[in-house]
């Protein structure tokens, strides 16, 4: 008897816990937008704090990325293009909009701040 409680009540509980960690004011995740909402997304602003060439990676500090649920940080971001890579420098400011692809935070586009 006791071990259909556990097979019940399991799942609710993982549930309730997903739950209380999601405070009101947090974005879901958004799934993928289509390539015309992408491209119609406003850029956002961010300076290079690092490029990591080897593993195709930028370190900005970056402003809320409303699309993906993020606030404004400094954190690690790939990059699929080699040429976004070469593009920047340390120090560097572009403006650029990021996905999720893959699991991970990804630059799907970047330009340098004029």
């Amino acid at each position: 008897m006791n071990f259909l409680y556990v097979v019940v009540a399991a799942p609710l509980l993982t549930f309730g816990v997903a739950h209380a960690q999601t405070s009101t004011g947090s974005l879901p995740m958004p799934i993928k937008p289509a390539a015309s909402a992408a491209a119609s997304m406003p850029l956002t602003e961010a300076e290079v704090m690092k490029v990591d060439r080897e593993r195709g990676e930028f370190v900005l500090k970056h402003g809320d990325l409303p699309n993906i649920g993020m606030p404004a940080m400094t954190m690690a971001f790939s990059v699929p293009d080699q040429a976004m890579v070469d593009e920047f420098k340390q120090g560097g400011k572009g403006r650029f909009n990021a996905e999720i692809v893959k699991g991970k935070p990804t630059v799907t586009h970047i330009e340098p701040a004029r």
